[in-house]
């Protein structure tokens, strides 16, 4: 019988309990770590993220508005007192040729523009002026005698259409008028008075009222020289709207023009504009409503943009910054 020689049993190595615990440690500290530096990297993309979004819309924002501020108050022939032949003076954005006329917080703008959706407690301005660089005048008919009073220009346009608000002026006056009728043909621009159109002309003469708000009446200045201009009208409003987009933040920078269709959203993120006015006639700086609207040189605007992303955790979870310009009228600027 063969002896059975008894063999030692193999070592089993392991890890004890401690050590598994420290590795388990190291473990969840190597992970924790990684995991603080991708939250802090998504945490700083999405804060670069709505740094870029409010400064892209305040720089937008600025380009656009101050664009229209720049030219606001033009008439093609550097006149500063307009007068108008429309009857009522045209309505709430005509009657008064300012240029430049602000409406602050508390203040409803004009019901021409069928404006709803302006958001309380912010700023609109409306800013009024002419289309383009206009076209010359080569003939103009007073209309004397009961016959069509009309301007014949140098070239075909598009620009003009039937029932145009349209201003014509020269080095010493400039007059606000309604086409009754545009003639492409003959490049005829017709502004009698009646017809269908509104409001309407309550005079074919194109002449000054005697007195405020009357009509300029009687027998006509002498004709526009050739070489006067003629223009369309446009008088545009900004302001903060309601956009209907909760999850992006509700509000943008809106634009509406008479005559252009309805409201148009320009800028998303804009969430408040504040306005102030520099006036010639008065030495304190600027101020939120001048005595007289034809008198102010330049606009101070201050915008707050709102970033679309809402996990930045300010401003309830959005990021915002405020910015602040002062652009001069071209026309008024000394």
């Amino acid at each position: 019988m063969k002896n059975l020689v008894s063999r030692p049993r193999a070592r089993q190595d392991g890890l004890t309990l401690v050590e598994l615990m420290i590795a388990m440690l190291l473990g969840l500290v190597v992970v924790g770590g990684v995991g603080s530096v991708v939250i802090a990297n998504g945490e700083a993309y999405r804060t670069n993220e709505g740094l870029s979004q409010t400064q892209d819309a305040i720089r937008t924002a600025f380009e656009l508005v101050a664009r229209d501020i720049r030219e606001a108050g033009a008439t093609g022939c550097g006149n500063s007192t307009v007068t108008n032949v429309l009857n009522g003076g045209g309505g709430d954005w005509l009657a008064n040729w300012d240029g430049v006329r602000g409406y602050d917080a508390g203040t409803p703008l004009p019901a021409a523009f069928g404006i709803g959706n302006r958001v309380a407690g912010t700023d609109a301005i409306l800013l009024q002026g002419i289309e383009g660089t206009g076209h010359n005048v080569v003939v103009h008919s007073t209309g004397v005698g009961g016959g069509a009073a009309n301007f014949q220009i140098n070239s075909p346009t598009t620009a003009i259409n039937d029932g145009d608000i349209l201003l014509v002026c020269d080095p010493t006056r400039a007059v606000i008028f309604q086409a009754s009728n545009y003639n492409g043909a003959n490049r005829t621009v017709v502004f009698n008075t009646g017809g269908s159109i509104n409001p309407g002309n309550c005079s074919k003469y194109l002449n000054p009222p005697a007195t405020p708000g009357a009509c300029g009446g009687g027998e006509p200045n002498p004709p526009f020289e050739q070489n006067s201009q003629i223009a369309a009208m446009v008088a545009t409003v900004w302001y903060i709207g309601d956009n209907g987009r909760p999850d992006e933040g509700s509000r943008s920078l809106f634009r509406r023009r008479i005559g252009g269709g309805g409201a148009e959203e320009i800028v998303p993120g804009i969430s408040d504009m504040q306005l102030s006015y520099r006036p010639t006639d008065t030495a304190t700086g600027f101020v939120t409503s001048p005595a007289n609207w034809r008198n102010v040189t330049a606009v101070e605007i201050t915008l707050t943009a709102v970033s679309t992303n809402d996990r930045v955790s300010v401003n309830n979870g959005r990021l915002q910054r405020t910015f602040t310009t002062v652009v001069g009228l071209r026309n008024r600027v000394p």
